[in-house]
C-alpha cells in the first residue's frame, strides 16, 4: 500500500475566500461606525456644555473652575468706584451665584442644572461684559501665572493663594469696593470698616477652602525662596506696573507674596 505523505512546505488554507472577504467587510463596517460616532461627537461638542464638566478629574476640575471664575470677576470688580452701576450689579450677581452654586456642585456631582448655572456664570465672568466702563486689576493673575510657570500649581490654585494676599496688601486702596463686596455679596454689616474688611477677606478664604483649595503657599511646599524668583519673572515678562492704578511693581508683588506664605 502506498504511504501518504504530507508536504510541509505548503501552508494549509485557514480561511476560504468567502470568510476572508467577510472579515474585511466587517472590519470596514466597524471602522465606519466608530468614525460616525466620533464625527457626531465632534459636531455636537461645545466647551460650554455642562455635561462635559462631569468628565476627567471631576472634583478638582469643578473646584478649580469655580475659583477661577470667582477671581475673574473680582479682578474686574474689586478696584475702586467708577460709576459702573450696572457692571457692578452684574458682577455681584455672578459672585453670589458662584458662592451658592459652587458648593452644591461638589455635593451634587450629577446635578446638571447646577453645573449649567456654573458654566453660564463662568462664561459671563470673562467675556468682557462686566468689565465695560470699569477699571480692572489682574495683579492676582500676573503673580499667579508666574507661580504656575515656576512651581506647576494649577492656575486656579495659584489664584486662591495670591488673591487674599492682594486684598490684604491693598485694603486701603480697595476699601470702598471691599465694603461694597462685603455688604452685597456676603451680607456683612456692622462693626467698623476695618473689621468688615477683615471678615470679608476671611470669608473669601473660607469659601476657597470649602472647595478643597488651599490658600497658603506652604500647603504646596513653597517657601520664602519663591518670592525673588517670582519677582524676577515678573520683571523679565515686563510686568512692571500692575493693578488698577498701575502702582504695583514686581518688588511690591514680592511683598504681597510674603503675606501668602
Amino acid at each position: 500500500m502506498a504511504e501518504t505523505t504530507y508536504d510541509r512546505t505548503k501552508a494549509p488554507k485557514r480561511f476560504t475566500a468567502a470568510v476572508s472577504r467577510g472579515l474585511r467587510e466587517s472590519a470596514v463596517l466597524a471602522i465606519g461606525v466608530i468614525a460616525l460616532v466620533m464625527l457626531i461627537a465632534l459636531l455636537t461638542y461645545h466647551r460650554e456644555d455642562a455635561g462635559f464638566s462631569s468628565t476627567g478629574g471631576v472634583e478638582q476640575q469643578v473646584s478649580n473652575g469655580i475659583v477661577d471664575a470667582f477671581v475673574h470677576v473680582l479682578e474686574q470688580y474689586l478696584t475702586y468706584p467708577a460709576g459702573g452701576v450696572l457692571s457692578d450689579r452684574l458682577a455681584e450677581a455672578l459672585l453670589i451665584t458662584l458662592t451658592e452654586q459652587g458648593p452644591r456642585a461638589l455635593r451634587e456631582p450629577t446635578n446638571y442644572e447646577v453645573r449649567a448655572n456654573l458654566m453660564w456664570a463662568a462664561s459671563l465672568s470673562l467675556n468682557g461684559l462686566i468689565g465695560q466702563g470699569v477699571p480692572q486689576d489682574w495683579t492676582t493673575h500676573h503673580i499667579g501665572h508666574e507661580l504656575t510657570a515656576l512651581f506647576g500649581l494649577d492656575h486656579a490654585r495659584s489664584l486662591a493663594v495670591v488673591l487674599p494676599a492682594v486684598l490684604e496688601a491693598r485694603r486701603q486702596q480697595k476699601a470702598e469696593k471691599l465694603l461694597q463686596f462685603a455688604a452685597r455679596v456676603f451680607a456683612i454689616r456692622g462693626a467698623s470698616d476695618a473689621e468688615i474688611i477683615d471678615t470679608t477677606i476671611a470669608q473669601t478664604v473660607a469659601f476657597f477652602e470649602s472647595l478643597g483649595i488651599p490658600t497658603r503657599l506652604s500647603a504646596y511646599g513653597i517657601g520664602e525662596d519663591a518670592i525673588p524668583q517670582v519677582a524676577a519673572k515678573l520683571k523679565a515678562n515686563r510686568r512692571l506696573r500692575m493693578g488698577e492704578r498701575l502702582d504695583i511693581t514686581p518688588d511690591a508683588a514680592g511683598k504681597i507674596l510674603a503675606l501668602a506664605l
